[in-house]
């Protein structure tokens, strides 16, 4: 997975039943420039909690997901990703100056290869 402008990361529910998945958006677009952006899954890593023995791994089976928001949020900037967990529902939270905060929603399950409208 290449890194643009990664902006968040969140837990949730994926394809295997039983197993949570990092999600982490490369949502992050301060220019307003890129008409798509991208968030990518994977099967979360069974980490140590010992903090005298981290693990480093690599992480195979990413999947990655690109999106586009609605015309009227043109090529938006977002700092905020989250999963329902029941659902695997995924949101992405835009901000702006010009306006209020601005949700933004794509319905699972999620779809690889091709460009997703966000809701």
């Amino acid at each position: 997975a290449q890194a643009r402008d990664w902006e968040d990361i969140a837990i949730g529910p994926g394809p295997k039943d039983g197993e949570d998945y990092l999600y982490i958006g490369d949502i992050g677009d301060n220019r307003a420039y890129y008409p798509t952006k991208v968030v990518y899954r994977v099967l979360e890593p069974n980490a140590t909690r010992d903090p005298y023995r981290p693990v480093s791994e690599i992480l195979y089976g990413v999947e990655k997901f690109e999106f586009k928001f609605p015309g009227h949020a043109g090529n938006a900037n977002s700092e905020t990703l989250m999963v329902d967990p029941h659902t695997g529902d995924l949101f992405i939270v835009r901000k702006t100056e010009q306006h209020p905060l601005q949700v933004f929603w794509a319905k699972a399950p999620l779809s690889s290869g091709k460009v997703i409208d966000l809701e």
